[in-house]
């Protein structure tokens, strides 16, 4: 071209020719732009960007698939390149009319040479490439594109996905050596680099050697070069530098005392030695050198803050004083850290999943110590039980009812509750016959005399309802001080699915409903009736001082607006009657803190009974709907003796164990032993801002090495996340003392949005080892905490 595309489009677009005044458009009738009638900032549109965007509407509109549809895609996204809908629908014209994605490439190359920096235009080719394999000419277009901005995190984003995807890695180190001949400060290369040996050979011992000639050649060079000293950091990392490794400490000895000394000229090139020597001497665990290690960090910081770095004074000013108002750190790192391969901190605290999959939590305390939980599965009833609630996912667990695949209780059976009454195990929830028709749910319950739930078979008590028999789900019971029990459930008033009301019944035993049922709520705030049908399900009853506290979940439960609202009564009032229940004008518990639509709990005690938790379910990522998780959190009472749950805690913050509860060994996997592929990398939702990825290679390995106290068994909590693509699960193999493989599950939640697996295994006295490897999909570690079962 004689002149770049965009000028002839903007040539065009002064030129433009209307649409309607073009026969082969004459029968489409153009959807104009709507921004309502008070829009805050009226946008300025040119005439030819309001006129394609109208016809491409209009084309979208009816579904459009034609010859005439793509061209007009191809203005639009010239006049908008970021615009995503544009470019899934040319995508899906594409594909209908069989165009050639060879030509497709060559439109999207043009694209991104006029807007290197555009995500879509780049995502938009991955996805061509991806549905043609044309792959054989992606590396050098990409060349090309970073020869121009060798910073381009687009271009490099792209080039490591076409590297994964086609096993492209022969030529790609010598290519990082070429960009780094020509740059060395290339932070982009140096990335690449480590990118490269992550994914093919990993960090063997060879390679770490070898990539320490590499860099510490380059650092004699260019010592005032950030970019290497980071890449320096990265791969002295895997042999776990400090000062006991002489290797990386006789380096940066040397240069500062045969270079940095004797540079009486240019001695601020030396700012990320003297930094990284600090760095090296603050990790230094050995107990007779803490004196030694607190004066040179002294003598290395008051240079940086008088000679060398003197714009970040006061941040060296800090690192000084920290070492001197905290350093008895070394010693109780030094006794913590003692004769393990990896680090361990002793934590009270735990990240706020309890359960990375599931919906309707209940937890019961019994009086034998033993909390006993159930929840939604879907396909039957099953209780577990655990010392401690935050271990409910990996405690013992049974299947006490399954379907005859007949009945009125043969399928989608939800929100099952065990309670204790009259000295017998009790269990209800809702299910409905085998066409899976929602309007044939009902609530069931089944029976266990024993003392002990999981001995002996629960015994089936039938349906339980009132004289209506309508659609029923959510059943609980309040067990009044008087000794009167009630069924309380969520329910239709008629046959059809307009609302959810919740209503409440006099029981003359756990298994029978002796009265009519009485509404005591239905949705009439805006918050409950924000999205139909209309609800109020879930009710969960907690009495403290005479105050009966119904909380209940409402609004769209597929929602991030789903929350919790309380009614009330008082235990002198009579519960059948509709007037002695108070239902407040605010929900009580909603989305907060990247937790969305928190709803359907249980109250249950801590260990010692001195505090009271809920257990609630929210969406595992916003927008999740009913793919769900469960979370815990301790809340208070306000004065008038009601529930104040506060707000969802952030799940990226720890939070404190319950009273009574154990503390647990934290491992983090930044410190874990890394082979063939995973590396650290930072993140802000990570435990200790630190995360271990890439683990993409069958023979990829994070290994931990735990310490135990005694034999025993143990809760293992792995802390991950999974992004795979699909939202599909991804599981890890895990191996202890190199022993019985087992393949844990990693259910999807998007990048750092994290989950946690739970595993029940026994463990040895001294050092065990936890050794993870890839397994279905792809899924990163944060952290594992470790605590005895008992």
């Amino acid at each position: 071209m004689s002149r770049s595309e965009s000028d002839s489009e903007s040539d065009s677009s002064s030129k433009h020719l209307r649409y309607c005044d073009r026969p082969e458009w004459s029968d489409v009738v153009p959807i104009e732009q709507d921004d309502g009638p008070n829009a805050v900032v009226k946008i300025a549109y040119s005439e030819a960007f309001r006129d394609t965007f109208d016809y491409l509407r209009a084309c979208m509109h009816k579904n459009e698939l034609s010859e005439r549809a793509l061209e007009l895609t191809k203005s639009a996204c010239h006049l908008n390149p970021a615009n995503y809908t544009v470019w899934c629908y040319r995508r899906k014209i594409l594909l209908h009319l069989g165009s050639d994605l060879d030509e497709e490439l060559a439109f999207v190359g043009r694209m991104i040479e006029l807007h290197p920096k555009n995500y879509q235009v780049w995502e938009h080719r991955r996805l061509i490439v991806e549905i043609s394999g044309h792959s054989s000419n992606e590396l050098s277009f990409i060349a090309s594109t970073i020869k121009l901005d060798s910073k381009n995190y687009h271009a490099w984003q792209y080039r490591q996905w076409v590297l994964k995807t086609y096993a492209l890695w022969s030529d790609e180190l010598h290519y990082v050596d070429h960009l780094l001949q020509d740059d060395i400060r290339n932070n982009s290369a140096w990335n690449q680099r480590y990118f490269v040996i992550a994914h093919t050979t990993g960090f063997k011992d060879d390679v770490i050697e070898r990539e320490l000639d590499y860099v510490e050649k380059r650092i004699e060079l260019y010592p005032d070069n950030e970019s290497a000293w980071s890449y320096l950091r990265g791969i002295a990392r895997f042999r776990l530098a400090s000062l006991t490794d002489q290797r990386i400490w006789n380096f940066c000895r040397n240069l500062y005392e045969n270079h940095f000394l004797k540079d009486e000229f240019n001695n601020q090139q030396w700012r990320f030695l003297l930094g990284y020597m600090i760095e090296l001497l603050m990790d230094d665990d050995r107990v007779d050198k803490q004196e030694d290690n607190k004066k040179m960090i002294h003598d290395l910081c008051e240079k940086l803050m008088l000679q060398i770095d003197p714009i970040r004074k006061k941040y060296w000013q800090y690192i000084e004083e920290q070492m001197s108002t905290n350093h008895a750190f070394y010693t109780e790192k030094t006794t913590e850290f003692s004769g393990n391969d990896n680090k361990v901190a002793i934590v009270n605290t735990f990240y706020n999943v309890i359960a990375q999959d599931g919906a309707d939590p209940w937890v019961y305390k019994h009086t034998d110590g033993w909390y006993y939980s159930t929840r939604t599965t879907g396909g039957d009833v099953r209780i577990w039980r655990s010392r401690t609630f935050t271990s409910m996912d990996a405690g013992e667990s049974r299947v006490v009812w399954r379907s005859s695949n007949s009945g009125p209780a043969c399928r989608d059976i939800w929100a099952p509750e065990i309670h204790f009454l009259k000295s017998s195990w009790y269990i209800y929830f809702a299910a409905t016959t085998c066409d899976s028709k929602n309007e044939n749910h009902r609530m069931f319950v089944i029976e266990n005399t024993n003392a002990d739930p999981f001995t002996d078979s629960f015994t089936w008590k039938g349906q339980i309802t009132d004289a209506t028999n309508k659609w029923a789900i959510d059943g609980t019971v309040l067990d009044h001080p008087s000794g009167q029990l009630y069924f309380i459930w969520s329910g239709w008033e008629g046959n059809a699915n307009e609302r959810q009301i919740l209503y409440i019944a006099q029981m003359s035993n756990p298994w029978t409903i002796s009265s009519p049922r009485v509404e005591i709520a239905r949705p009439i705030y805006n918050w409950e009736l924000n999205h139909r049908p209309y609800i109020n399900e879930g009710p969960q009853v907690t009495i403290r001082s005479g105050v009966i506290s119904l909380v209940y979940s409402a609004s769209g439960s597929w929602t991030n607006d789903y929350c919790l609202g309380l009614i009330t009564a008082h235990t002198s009032s009579n519960p059948m009657l509709t007037s002695s229940w108070q239902k407040r004008a605010n929900p009580i518990f909603r989305s907060a803190n990247s937790v969305y639509g928190p709803g359907h709990q249980s109250f249950t005690k801590s260990p010692d009974n001195q505090e009271d938790w809920i257990i609630y379910h929210s969406a595992r990522y916003s927008g999740s709907g009913w793919t769900r998780q469960i979370r815990a959190q301790q809340f208070t009472w306000n004065t008038d003796s009601t529930p104040n749950l506060g707000t969802p805690v952030n799940p990226n913050i720890p939070i404190r164990v319950p009273s009574g509860d154990q503390n647990r060994d934290r491992y983090e996997a930044e410190h874990a032993r890394l082979l063939n592929g995973p590396y650290v990398h930072p993140h802000a939702s990570a435990s200790n801002g630190l995360k271990v990825g890439y683990i993409d290679y069958p023979d990829s390995t994070v290994e931990f090495t735990i310490q135990c106290s005694k034999a025993g068994t143990y809760i293992i909590v792995i802390r991950n996340g999974n992004g795979s693509a699909g939202n599909s699960l991804a599981t890890h193999w895990l191996t202890i003392n190199n022993v019985n493989p087992t393949e844990v599950p990693i259910v999807y939640s998007g990048w750092d949005m994290w989950g946690a697996t739970m595993v029940r295994a026994n463990l040895k006295q001294g050092a065990n080892t936890l050794s993870f490897k890839k397994g279905l999909n792809f899924a990163e570690i944060d952290m594992v905490d470790v605590f005895l079962d008992e």
